[in-house]
């Protein structure tokens, strides 16, 4: 179930929630769920710098044999010691507890246990929390467990989902092919989201080759969803500007991104996009802070063929109208049961959220059920067509007797019709080509309509022809095609 802006149902989402806090010599790090204690260790930036920098190599270095064990060994490494002052089975006995809770709950129940740490100071970002699910899952009997970061948004309005929900793609000028590779990835969410767009649900847009004055155009009219492919680094991106390319401070990109109404999901495949520094939040944190609600960023380094097999999986799951926190789950899951190199991986995702939103929700695209009574009228109109076969021999009785239903109710379909240009004419005004093609194929249908109408009305007084009723049966018959593959469409979305 989904609000009218494309939340989660809570009910559907039964989680763990955690508080991190670093203590007031800036030396500890407390965990807490509510009042229970389940983490407490120092403060070492050492290791978790070293295993971003440890994933920059692996991305810089030669296939070699033996290289998947490496990663393996090292992902362990990281794991003890993130994991050696954590209370591991007291989180599982937390997961399993809330995937009880999964099970008894109305909706559909997941699979997936979702723990959401809530971090109270930016420098907690250098720790790869995500890190956590591995041990959890082990203890779980290798149930997927997504780790996630809550950042308490400032507050603003953000995009409804009313159609068509403008999904923007933005990528600049690479610095090398073998690094970042744009158009693979836009190619594969445009894909993933098709069925959205025939539908009428999404509008799919790029920005291509962008700088900070491109992208600040782009941004100006509003998107329900914005997916950046640049490089990062240090928490920052590079943009190109001329024939140069410059390094923005992560508030500074953040900015565009304050306008209201806000994106609801801005989906960073930039790498380094997650730590940021004493002074400087990571730009994943920043459009968090700004008010984006979900936000996707990578925590280090990232090959071009991780992240697309990442973000593949991320929008084959959105592109089915899932919740962030449920297509960040099994997006994650997809790169731990690929091959090596990209299950290496499969840490360096990371997600920001305080809502759970559902970035492309079909139950926004059918108004209080009208599309759906308006297929059915329609499809009622096209069998009653079929069976009208005139012929030759047909006398002013027969035409009269025959098209009599016919006839009748020709007056209620033109007003159904106008009725279905009235409801999608908002959506076409702001550039849904869905909604043009339906207003499109419903005025040929209204002309057609009349004419046979007519011809047949003409008919019952021995003036109509065979011929001409046929003509315009068979524009008749060709429009209410039209608008039935328009409207099944949206209709496979609609709750």
């Amino acid at each position: 179930m989904t609000s009218p802006t494309g939340d989660a149902s809570p009910a559907g989402r039964q989680m763990v929630l955690l508080q991190g806090e670093l203590s007031s010599d800036d030396e500890r790090v407390t965990v807490r769920s509510g009042d229970e204690l389940v983490a407490e260790f120092p403060l070492d930036a050492e290791p978790y710098e070293n295993w971003k920098h440890w994933l920059g190599n692996q991305v810089s270095g030669r296939r070699q044999a033996g290289r998947e064990s490496e990663f393996r060994l090292k992902v362990d490494e990281i794991t003890r010691r993130l994991a050696g002052d954590v209370d591991v089975a007291g989180l599982t006995r937390l997961a399993a507890a809330a995937g009880a809770a999964d099970r008894t709950a109305e909706d559909t129940a997941t699979d997936t246990a979702f723990i959401r740490v809530e971090l109270g100071r930016r420098e907690l970002d250098i720790i790869p929390w995500e890190l956590l699910a591995s041990p959890i899952a082990s203890e779980l009997g290798d149930r997927d467990v997504c780790v996630y970061r809550a950042v308490r948004p400032k507050k603003g309005r953000t995009t409804s989902p009313d159609p068509p929900q403008r999904a923007l793609l933005v990528d600049t000028s690479p610095l090398s092919m073998e690094s970042v590779s744009p158009g693979m990835e836009q190619d594969a969410i445009r894909s993933r989201l098709r069925d959205l767009e025939q539908a009428g649900l999404v509008s799919l847009e790029r920005c291509a080759d962008a700088n900070p004055s491109t992208l600040g155009t782009a941004l100006q009219r509003p998107a329900r969803a914005v997916h950046v492919i640049m490089h990062g680094e240090d928490g920052q991106v590079v943009l190109s500007q001329g024939d140069q390319h410059v390094r923005i401070m992560s508030r500074a990109f953040a900015q565009d991104f304050r306008r209201e109404p806000r994106p609801a999901a801005v989906t960073l495949s930039v790498c380094s996009s997650v730590p940021g520094t004493d002074e400087e939040p990571g730009v994943a944190r920043a459009l968090a802070e700004v008010g984006v609600r979900q936000v996707i960023g990578m925590y280090s380094y990232i090959t071009a063929q991780a992240s697309l097999a990442f973000f593949t999986a991320l929008y084959e799951a959105l592109g089915h109208c899932a919740d962030m926190a449920g297509a960040y789950a099994a997006a994650v899951a997809a790169l731990r049961e690929g091959t090596y190199p990209n299950l290496g991986f499969w840490s360096v995702p990371v997600l920001y959220t305080h809502d759970n939103v559902i970035p492309f929700p079909g139950s926004s695209g059918d108004p209080r059920g009208a599309y759906r009574r308006i297929l059915g009228e329609l499809a009622n109109l096209q069998q009653e067509l079929a069976g009208l076969r005139p012929e030759a021999a047909w006398n002013g009785n027969t035409w009269r007797a025959r098209t009599m239903r016919f006839r009748v109710t020709a007056e209620d379909n033109l007003d159904t019709m106008a009725e279905l240009i009235e409801l999608v004419r908002p959506e076409e005004r702001s550039g849904s080509k869905w909604a043009a093609d339906v207003i499109r194929a419903a005025y040929r249908g209204s002309t057609a309509l009349s004419d046979v109408a007519a011809t047949a009305e003409s008919a019952s007084e021995g003036r109509g022809s065979v011929q001409d009723f046929t003509t315009g049966k068979n524009a008749l018959t060709a429009a209410l095609t039209d608008l039935h593959k328009y409207l099944s469409a949206r209709q496979r979305f609609a709750s």
